[in-house]
């Protein structure tokens, strides 16, 4: 009885050890069973490869830079010791112009409040007398004129002062009056600098680009010239002629100041007729104006200077 049942625990033992060592989908137990896995996935993708110093978030698109133009200035010789000069201002433009006058060479300036809103162009008549070409107020457009006949202690408006006057639209400066005519400034998209007048129907206008572009009919038909000054600041104008101040390599110490003989009428031209280096650096943003009477040459930059023979010397 006992031998039976050691018999049948042996037994047992021989069935348990094989089921343990036998796999369940009945494959021969040295092989290696892979599950198999109904379920399906989205592949994974490996990530992008970045250039080195690439940086992986979107970026916005770049913008170019607003550029930032000087404030526009004019100054209006008389003599050797007085001229009257103005900071300009566009029309929505609080406090006004200040003009101021000097007559001892530069040296000292008064400060003169006119009243008037914008301010576009200064002409001086004598040295008691001057007129400003810009607005009745600061928030009126409309060109008006102001003068004074009492070196600037007052100033009434002078309508009759518009009619024989070249000046810039105080409104955006992007058209040009002449006695003539009302036309738009011939700069294409970069604007006008400012105009040099040499006479009551000739006058040449300063590109941003440094092109010249001239009217010999008050200002009805404007041609380009061959003429480009690189690098311009200003220009004026005094009798036949219009001076351009410039930036120049041989004038390493100031601006260069080009004058160009205005030929007017039917074929109307500029010829060139020398040039002469200021020592006067342009101002803040290229901040420079430029003014001549006779001999007399006036250029107000960082600093004034001046010549009362046509450029051969500087005080």
């Amino acid at each position: 009885m006992r031998v039976a049942i050691a018999i049948l625990v042996l037994a047992n033992l021989v069935v348990v050890g094989y089921l343990l060592i036998r796999d369940p989908s009945g494959a021969p137990s040295g092989d290696v069973v892979i599950p198999t896995v109904n379920s399906t996935r989205e592949p994974v993708l490996d990530p992008p490869t970045l250039e080195p110093g690439v940086d992986s978030e979107p970026t916005a698109p770049a913008t170019s830079p607003v550029e930032a133009l000087p404030t526009p200035r004019q100054l209006a010789v008389v003599d050797a010791t007085t001229a009257w000069r103005v900071t300009l201002a566009t029309c929505g433009e609080t406090g006004g112009p200040i003009v101021k006058r000097t007559v001892d060479g530069g040296a000292t300036w008064q400060d003169i409040a006119v009243g008037s809103g914008a301010a576009t162009r200064l002409l001086s008549q004598s040295a008691a007398s001057a007129l400003l070409v810009g607005t009745a107020t600061t928030g009126d457009c409309a060109p008006a004129a102001w003068q004074t006949t009492d070196s600037g202690s007052t100033w009434t408006e002078f309508p009759d002062g518009l009619a024989d006057t070249w000046y810039l639209d105080p409104a955006t400066r992007s058209s040009l009056v002449g006695p003539a005519a009302t036309a738009p400034v011939p700069c294409g998209d970069e604007g006008a600098i400012d105009l040099g007048v040499s006479s009551s129907n000739t006058a040449v206008v300063l590109c941003r680009s440094g092109a010249l572009a001239l009217s010999s009919d008050g200002g009805a038909q404007w041609a380009s010239t061959d003429v480009t000054a690189a690098e311009p600041y200003a220009i004026v104008g005094t009798g036949d002629e219009v001076l351009v101040a410039h930036g120049d390599a041989a004038c390493t110490d100031g601006v260069a100041i080009s004058r160009y003989g205005v030929t007017g009428g039917e074929g109307a031209s500029l010829e060139a007729a020398g040039q002469v280096c200021a020592p006067v650096l342009p101002g803040d943003l290229g901040a420079l104006a430029i003014g001549a009477a006779e001999d007399e040459i006036w250029v107000w930059g960082a600093t004034l200077a001046r010549s009362s023979d046509r450029g051969a010397t500087w005080q």
